[in-house]
């Protein structure tokens, strides 16, 4: 960093380096706040005039830049072409990076210079997708800025970039995506994490890169359509490929004949087809270096045993209703173990076979078996459970009635001598789907047992755990369904909930209503709605909330208050007679004190949204502090900020 002891032509003293840290951190910021400064002339004296329209929202963020900015203009062109660097392909996701690009750019003359001068900046293309809405038009400039990115780029340098063709079955589009595919493919040799979407139609435009692809390490290729493409062998010659994904929905039929590829030397190996598996055996039998192996399975067509020394990670679905393959696997390192099934029966003798057999210590445990049976796998899933001490992440769909007790037995019972079943567990998922046929599980002995591990951890038995609930597929009834036994909240169909679920109904309408607008005939069913909701809002103010709080969290009022306050002054048009926003806003900021007082000693379940159910610890900051606790209240993520109690 030596040449950055000099002054600049005025005296000032250059960044040091712990201010060139903060500069890149604050580069590496959303997407959002480089959009903020997209087209913004370089000025030491910001005003403004000299922000543009679309960013004068964001003006308070602009003035924190102002010392960055004037910070950045003492740095020389090779620390700054690093820091553009590192924030374009490690700081945002790569189908940022065009966006980026183009901001950066546009700051000033000398930022732009010094990006089109850097070939590593242009190493990462991002997401390039063939739209049905490409004309002629923009497919002559998205060519051109091909061209310009790769040849900036140069020779030397290894590119990134995610393809898709866009829709299989239109033809119009099959020629452009073909174009811009063989232009890509003219520049194989530089490929390094490419990620393809394509079809038969387009297929042929790969087939220059065979024994072009020198620097290729990752490939994720999809494939769409039901047709079958002439060859899939152009990835057979790459000598450093490390990791592949296979995506193939259709039902091809010996697709492992013309799919090639160099399984003996791939250390991750994913995928997903729906007809039969193509890699399982072959790159579990020949790749000495492979760690990661997920896929879908029928049976497992290898009579004898299988070992394998380095494989840690294993994830399989098995598609039919027969898991007895695992029994022949034999993976001493394994740490992830992943199961979906559907059926007991057999997937958790087998897992527990596999486990016994490989004498592994998972730390990673996922069972999630899409069927009623459950009763067929009691205690041997406290079985597995005890043959696995260091694990620390748990998911699965149900947890059979009689090892939920016994594990809530455990807990307390258990002292600092006793031995103690999976003590470094940190995570806890339960993973349903309103679909599937799970059998009904306990929500009420499930928060006896987080309570329970709470009291653990505090005596230094166990770890801090942290249990979830996941809800798939999952309506806004079933999901309050679900947070009322966890929280044990008073019963939707009680008789002092019927007021409370009328009212958060009419409220629900409004917020998913839309204005009739230029269909006359909804007007009418509108103005019912919005006077209903006039009558609410008035019962709503008139409410005694002391001694009702369960029942408001139960019919989520105060979060569908909330969001009608959060619309804006008149987002619909009734709303200059009637003021909705501002009422329901006030009627949150009169009922918050009461709920976050009433939440701190009695509530222990966080739902953010209607799909992920979050346990609040004893000492959880979510008890403590306000903003906590009020996102909590209201189902936000994070914290927001605490109004001033009205007068």
């Amino acid at each position: 960093m030596g040449f950055l002891q000099h002054k600049d032509a005025r005296g000032n003293e250059p960044p040091s380096p712990s201010e060139i840290d903060i500069i890149r951190s604050n580069i590496d910021v959303s997407r959002a706040q480089f959009e903020a400064l997209a087209g913004m002339p370089y000025n030491r004296n910001l005003k403004k005039h000299a922000v543009p329209r679309k960013a004068r929202k964001h003006l308070s963020t602009l003035h924190e830049y102002h010392r960055i900015l004037s910070l950045v203009h003492l740095i020389p062109a090779e620390v700054l072409e690093y820091i553009f660097f590192l924030s374009t392909n490690l700081g945002l996701s790569p189908k940022h990076s065009e966006a980026v690009r183009n901001t950066l750019t546009s700051v000033s003359r000398r930022w732009r210079s010094v990006c089109i001068s850097s070939p590593r900046f242009w190493c990462n293309l991002g997401k390039i997708k063939v739209s049905v809405s490409l004309t002629p038009q923009r497919e002559a400039r998205l060519l051109n800025w091909l061209r310009l990115a790769l040849n900036r780029s140069g020779s030397a340098q290894s590119i990134t970039f995610s393809f898709d063709a866009g829709m299989p079955y239109l033809d119009r589009l099959v020629p452009p995506a073909t174009r811009i595919l063989s232009l890509l493919s003219q520049f194989s040799r530089q490929w390094e994490d490419v990620e393809l979407t394509v079809h038969a139609g387009v297929n042929r435009a790969l087939d220059g890169i065979d024994g072009n692809l020198p620097h290729l390490r990752r490939l994720s290729l999809i494939h769409q359509g039901t047709d079958v493409p002439h060859r899939l062998d152009h990835f057979s010659d790459a000598p450093l490929l490390r990791s592949a994904t296979i995506v193939f929905p259709g039902l091809f039929t010996q697709l492992h004949e013309f799919l090639k590829l160099p399984f003996n030397q791939l250390e991750e190996y994913s995928e997903d087809v729906g007809s039969e598996e193509i890699g399982f055996l072959p790159v579990l039998l020949t790749s000495p270096i492979l760690h990661s192996l997920q896929c879908r399975l029928k049976s497992l067509p290898y009579p004898s045993p299988l070992q394998h020394e380095s494989l840690r990670k294993l994830h399989i679905e098995f598609s039919t209703d027969n898991s007895t393959a695992l029994r022949l696997l034999n993976l001493p390192s394994l740490t992830d173990l992943s199961i979906t099934s559907t059926e007991t029966q057999h997937a958790f003798p087998s897992i527990l076979a596999l486990i016994l057999t490989s004498g592994c210590l998972l730390e990673r445990l996922t069972v999630l078996c899409m069927t009623d049976d459950w009763d067929l796998s009691e205690g041997v899933f406290m079985r597995i459970l005890r043959r696995c001490p260091e694990l620390s992440y748990l998911e699965t769909n149900h947890i059979p009635e009689a090892d939920l007790e016994e594990l809530q037995q455990e807990c307390n019972t258990s002292t600092r001598s006793s031995q103690v079943t999976i003590p470094c567990l940190q995570n806890l998922v339960l993973h349903r789907k309103h679909y599937e046929s799970s059998p009904y599980i306990d929500f009420k002995s499930l928060t006896v047992l987080a309570k329970a591990r709470d009291d653990m951890h505090e005596g230094g038995i166990t770890t801090k755990l942290s249990v979830r609930a996941k809800l798939a597929w999952f309506t806004e009834n079933a999901s309050l369904w679900v947070l009322s036994d966890l929280d044990g909240l008073p019963p939707r169909d009680s008789r002092r909930m019927m007021q409370l679920n009328g009212w958060a109904r009419v409220l629900r309408l409004y917020i998913t209503y839309s204005p009739p607008g230029s269909f006359p005939l909804l007007r009418p069913r509108y103005l019912k709605l919005v006077w209903r909701l006039n009558n609410v809002l008035g019962e709503l103010e008139g409410f005694a909330l002391e001694g009702m709080e369960s029942h408001a969290y139960r019919s989520d009022i105060p979060a569908l208050l909330y969001k009608i306050g959060s619309m804006g002054p008149y987002a619909n048009p009734d709303d200059k007679l009637f003021h909705f926003v501002a009422r329901a806003k006030r009627l949150v900021d009169i009922w918050m004190p009461t709920l976050i007082e009433h939440a701190r000693t009695n509530r222990f379940w966080a739902r953010r949204g209607r799909e992920e159910i979050n346990y609040i610890h004893k000492h959880s900051d979510k008890r403590v502090l306000d903003d906590r606790v009020r996102a909590t209240i209201l189902g936000l993520k994070g914290a927001i900020a605490v109004s001033p109690t009205p007068s």
